[in-house]
Order: structure tokens, then C-alpha cells, then sequence
């Protein structure tokens, strides 16, 4: 759960978003700089240093944004002037909650032991829609650990359909059986 000061920026972020009537702009970009700095470890490392002017870590922000909304640029040079910027993917999970809220949207995180096809994809976004009736947005991770088969989870909800927990609960049955 994120902090108060978090909640409080991303409440303000999504309130200028959906007055700019960018709501859907703004998730898109902050998502895809929340991917480049969890992929990019010297980025986050320049960013965190609390040696490193505040300018400069702006300057390297601005050219990663130079294509986008200038109130969202704006807002993310404000994290860094306020030095609250180690709280950007907090952040950006309290913009996504009110997105999600706003436009009816769970997210299901998939997990299987191998990569999903498209069309597999589609069946389980298809069959995930109807058992929640909202629209789903999948977040997938590949876990050999599961042998064959899903996890899902869905807030509190899990869907087990793993060969591992099937196997678990088969070893719990032979182990429960009295003879």
C-alpha cells in the first residue's frame, strides 16, 4: 500500500490527467518510464544518488520525456525538486488504481510455466472478463516451477490450475488416505 505522500501525489497526478482529459496518455507514459527505469539499473542508481544535482537528474528525465505532455514532464521534475521522486512507482500504482476504478479495468497476474500464444492469451483475457464482468489487463510472468498449466490472481482471488498445485494437492490426498 502506498504512503500518504504517495497517495496524495498520484491523487493530485490522476485529478490533472483527467482535466487535461489525458488519463489514458499519462498511464501509457508513466508505465513505459516505470519499465525503463526497473530495466535500467545505472538509471535508477543516477537517479537515487543524493549526490547528483537535481538539474541533472531532470536534464536526463526531460530528454527520456522530451516527446510528451509538458504537464506530465512538469510533474515528474516536480518529484524530483521535492526530492520525492524514490516514490515515482508508488506513485504510479495509485495513478493506476484510480485508472483502473475510473474505466473498470482488474488486473490479473498470469503466471505460467511457459510463454502464453496470443491466441491462448485471448481465451484467458475472454474467460477472465466474463467470470469478473470488467475488462482484465493481464500482467504475465513465465514460472517454470509451475510444470504446466496458470496462476492467476486477481486481488484476493487465486485460480490455481498449475500441474505443481495439482500434484500438491494429490500428494495431500495419498498422505491423508488411512488403510
Amino acid at each position: 500500500m502506498a504512503g500518504i505522500v504517495a497517495q496524495n501525489y498520484g491523487d493530485a497526478l490522476f485529478e490533472l490527467a483527467q482535466e487535461c482529459g489525458k488519463t489514458k496518455e499519462f498511464k501509457e507514459v508513466l508505465t513505459a518510464l516505470g519499465e525503463t527505469l526497473s530495466s535500467n539499473e545505472e538509471l535508477q542508481l543516477f537517479l537515487k544518488h543524493p549526490k547528483i544535482a537535481k538539474e541533472e537528474k531532470k536534464k536526463v528525465l526531460k530528454e527520456i520525456l522530451k516527446q510528451e505532455d509538458p504537464y506530465l514532464v512538469h510533474f515528474v521534475m516536480l518529484l524530483i525538486d521535492k526530492s520525492r521522486f524514490s516514490q515515482f512507482s508508488d506513485i504510479v500504482k495509485v495513478f493506476e488504481q484510480h485508472y483502473h476504478v475510473l474505466h473498470h479495468i482488474e488486473v490479473a497476474y498470469v503466471q505460467s510455466a511457459r510463454a502464453l500464444s496470443k491466441d491462448e492469451l485471448q481465451d484467458l483475457r475472454a474467460m477472465l472478463e466474463q467470470h469478473t464482468g470488467k475488462t482484465i489487463e493481464m500482467r504475465t510472468s513465465i514460472h517454470p516451477e509451475l510444470i504446466a498449466g496458470v496462476r492467476i490472481k486477481i486481488k484476493d482471488e487465486v485460480l490455481d490450475n498449475s500441474a505443481a498445485k495439482r500434484l500438491e494437492k494429490m500428494k495431500e490426498r495419498v498422505i491423508n488416505t488411512t488403510l
